[in-house]
């Protein structure tokens, strides 16, 4: 082990012993283009003492000692320029010289070789042969010519081309920078000018198309209802009337109109833990079950807004006609596809749902409409290990089920009844109606007034809804800013008038029909 230790050392001592060489003779010639030939000779005999062989450091010395003390003037470009091409034209160089020749016979060699230097350029090289001609033949006038005339005019218009090529790269440095500014510009232009078209091409075609407000899909541009939420799109234009009431409201548009709106759903806290939590842990399907009017519809549409994160939710409105138009449906929504007219059958479909790597949750609505066909197809679709049912629809959607369609019903774990809401939820319902106007808090509603709504309206959703489309419409007329208790008495002396007057009818009907 110690053996190849000390040869490792020895390696890598000569190795930096090597690096050391040569950056002495680096030195060396930085400091003869400095005009310091003093350390460059003593820099040239450390390297020959270390290395004697060392044929670069030798002719560069002998080229030192034959000038003296005469310093050489250069530029730094050109010192950098004849240094760079003196130490790959030296490395490249071996000088042996038979020591049979004559001196003319040498001096001859070296007038070609310092020929060949000057003629690539190596200038520095080329002056060191020409001075060993001098040396073995003084009088060799050609050699002299090329010392005292034609190296030193090559350097100086070596010298005067850098000084252009400095003065051609200032000029263009200055030309360079509003040119790159101008380019720039040109550039941010079309871009913008780019991106500019295709919002004007976006806002063509999103104009020929009518998207809701509460879901966001996309409509024909004509139409008056959502197709998947119900929501009126096209309401009738304010009166100035209703307008400047609203105003004093902050209310964008009447907050109490029949359109499902999820965002302002309210109540069934308890039903709606007991969902969650089925759901939750993947038991199995549901059935929501309530009276006309109760939110079953806005429960469904708020579940497909807030189980976006575990479940791919996809809302149904009401059975479709042809189970073909749910796969279409389901397919579409978890193939990010739209506008795929591929047809899938059933075996398809199913492999396709399989595939899915996300829970799909169908949010069924109108459950008491479901027929054999559509019910076989639940089935199958419910059998997916990926797939669960909400089905919400009325009372008699449970019994039907159970009695029809035995098969489906025994998959459902839990059936949910919607009843009536508190009065608390009843004031949470109108504050959040409210709300998604652009109003805040019960304005024009009193609180008394709001307690007189839930008795009227028995706790029901979409009859707290109509009694007070009907206050808000009546205060506008009478440009009342204030909806008090007695005001919600008198829409229960206007519906007892209405019943009274159905009564009335009916009995002249029957008299008639006597009489007949």
């Amino acid at each position: 082990m110690k053996k190849y230790l000390v040869l490792f050392f020895l390696l890598l001592a000569g190795v930096v012993f090597a690096q050391s060489a040569e950056e002495l003779y680096e030195g060396a010639v930085n400091k003869y283009f400095l005009g310091d030939n003093a350390g460059a000779v003593v820099l040239l005999r450390r390297v020959l003492a270390d290395q004697p062989d060392n044929d670069k450091a030798r002719v560069l010395l002998q080229q030192i000692e034959s000038e003296g003390a005469a310093p050489v003037v250069a530029t730094p470009t050109t010192v950098k320029r004849v240094v760079a091409t003196t130490l790959r034209r030296a490395a490249a160089t071996t000088t042996t010289l038979p020591k049979e020749k004559t001196k003319e016979e040498k001096a001859n060699e070296y007038f070609i070789k310092a020929q060949e230097f000057f003629e690539n350029g190596d200038y520095l090289i080329a002056k060191a042969y020409f001075r060993r001609v001098l040396d073995l033949v003084p009088d060799q006038q050609e050699a002299q010519s090329y010392l005292d005339e034609y190296i030193p005019e090559r350097i100086a218009l070596i010298t005067k081309m850098d000084e252009a090529k400095e003065a051609v790269k200032d000029i263009r440095t200055k030309i360079e920078a509003p040119a790159f500014l101008l380019y720039l510009l040109v550039s941010l232009v079309l871009v913008f000018g780019f991106l500019f078209g295709l919002n004007t091409l976006y806002c063509s075609w999103r104009g020929k198309h009518l998207y809701c407000p509460e879901c966001s899909s996309r409509n024909h541009l004509n139409a008056e209802f959502c197709r998947k939420c119900g929501y009126r799109l096209r309401a009738s234009d304010l009166s100035p009337e209703q307008n400047s009431w609203f105003c004093k409201f902050n209310w964008s548009k009447n907050p109490f109109t029949l359109n499902v709106i999820p965002e302002a759903y309210a109540g069934h806290k308890t039903e709606i833990s007991m969902i969650a939590e089925k759901l939750a842990t993947l038991s199995g399907h549901i059935l929501i079950v309530g009276g006309l009017g109760t939110g079953k519809t806005t429960l469904l549409q708020w579940m497909e807004n807030h189980l976006k994160e575990k479940f791919e939710t996809i809302y149904l409105l009401r059975p479709p006609a042809r189970t073909d138009e749910l796969i279409d449906l389901v397919a579409a929504t978890i193939t990010r596809r739209t506008n795929h007219t591929h047809r899938y059958s059933i075996y398809e479909f199913q492999k396709l749902c399989r595939q899915y790597k996300r829970n799909i949750l169908l949010l069924l609505d109108e459950a008491h409409e479901f027929n054999e066909e559509f019910e076989q197809f639940l089935r199958t679709l419910g059998d997916l290990p990926n797939m669960y049912l909400v089905m919400a629809g009325l009372p008699q959607a449970r019994e039907k089920l159970k009695r029809d369609l035995p098969a489906l019903f025994d998959r459902i774990v839990e059936t949910v009844l919607l009843g009536s809401l508190t009065q608390q939820e009843t004031k949470e319902l109108i504050l959040n109606r409210i709300k998604n106007a652009g109003g805040e808090g019960f304005g024009p509603f009193t609180v008394a007034a709001t307690e007189k709504i839930f008795d009227l309206g028995y706790g029901i959703p979409r009859g707290i809804l109509k009694i007070c489309d009907w206050l808000v419409t009546r205060a506008v007329r009478a440009n009342q800013v204030s909806i008090e208790a007695k005001d919600v008495e008198a829409y229960t002396e206007q519906i007892k008038m209405a019943k009274l007057g159905e009564d009335l009818e009916m009995a002249e009907k029957s008299e008639e029909k006597k009489d007949g």
